[in-house]
């Protein structure tokens, strides 16, 4: 795809790089022991507790306003975009807003239907239709803000000097940690959103809307949930 040539920096990533390269095996393994371990994932549970739990309030005082209406597709979506920032970034607030957008973006390009991807070595159709221009365009914007984000990271841990804790790293951390091109660096970032942010939200979408479908199990759901709550 076009698409993963140009704004994750010629395939340097997990999603376009070609599983049977040496690359993509390293960068799995990075991900798999470093980003995904089970430790890791343990680590990061207050955010999804934190981020839940505001998700469940909102629902809950905006179905008393407007007679039961809320749309969830959005609501999840954001939550889902929010859990990958702090899990992501840590306390770096100031770019997330700036990366959201992008992250979305890269999202909604990737995910429309381009004539150039279904006959590749007909470059002329990108140029046609200026999908190679609009993706140059979002790949330079979205450098910068990764560039400023790995910045922001490394020259707070240049004035720590590695008093920080295992704990207290973020995502980003752990990946500076791990690999010392920053391009490489930007692309995993890059995956991290479009995976997580995109296909999360869909997939709780979906099971809400079977459960809706299926009163009866819709109702085994509703008390198991209360179960689990009533003994905490």
């Amino acid at each position: 795809m076009l698409s993963g040539s140009i704004v994750f920096y010629g395939a340097r990533d997990i999603l376009f790089s070609p599983s049977d390269g040496a690359h993509w095996r390293r960068m799995r393994k990075i991900c798999a022991m470093e980003l995904l371990g089970d430790r890791r994932v343990k680590s990061l549970r207050p955010i999804r507790d934190e981020e839940v739990g505001k998700l469940v309030r909102f629902i809950r005082s905006q179905s008393r306003d407007t007679g039961g209406m809320v749309n969830l597709s959005e609501l999840l979506i954001a939550v889902a975009s929010t859990m990958v920032s702090r899990a992501a970034f840590g306390k770096i607030r100031e770019l997330e807003g700036s990366f959201l957008t992008l992250a979305h973006r890269v999202v909604q390009t990737m995910g429309g239907f381009s004539v150039g991807d279904i006959f590749p070595s007909r470059r002329l159709l990108h140029l046609i239709t200026g999908t190679e221009r609009k993706l140059r365009k979002l790949h330079e914007e979205g450098d910068l803000v990764l560039q400023e984000i790995i910045d922001d990271h490394l020259s707070r841990r240049s004035t720590r000097a590695g008093r920080e804790t295992e704990e207290e790293e973020d995502l980003v951390d752990v990946l500076l940690n791990c690999i010392d091109d920053h391009v490489e660096v930007k692309a995993i970032i890059l995956d991290m959103f479009v995976a997580g942010a995109d296909s999360s939200p869909g997939v709780v979408e979906w099971a809400m809307s079977e459960l809706m479908k299926n009163p009866k199990e819709m109702e085994k759901a509703q008390k198991e949930v209360r179960r689990v709550f009533d003994e905490k």
